[in-house]
């Protein structure tokens, strides 16, 4: 078990030791690179060429992956071609 001290400790210091810490772990973070694109539900729907509500059951079904962002769904641009590709692969209705 780790034991934590308490000290005082200046609040520029506190800054910069977060700051350091901060810029630490986002340099260390790996890079997309893919640089995913996440589109809105209106977005997703024009290019599928589909309804919202259809939208919505494909998402139920599977048959797209969404992505929750606190209370948004996104959906990746990948996912959505190739959920395209798929449509258009099969020449059926899904």
């Amino acid at each position: 078990m780790e034991a934590t001290i308490f000290t005082s400790v200046p609040l520029q210091t506190l800054v910069e030791t977060i700051t350091a810490a901060v810029v630490k772990t986002l340099e260390s973070a790996p890079l997309n690179s893919k640089n995913e694109k996440l589109l809105t539900r209106q977005q997703t729907a024009k290019i599928l060429q589909v309804s919202l509500p259809t939208l919505n059951n494909w998402t139920k079904k599977g048959i797209i992956k969404a992505n929750r962002i606190n209370s948004r769904v996104r959906y990746r641009e990948e996912d959505v071609y190739l959920a395209l590709e798929n449509y258009n692969k099969y020449d059926c209705k899904i």
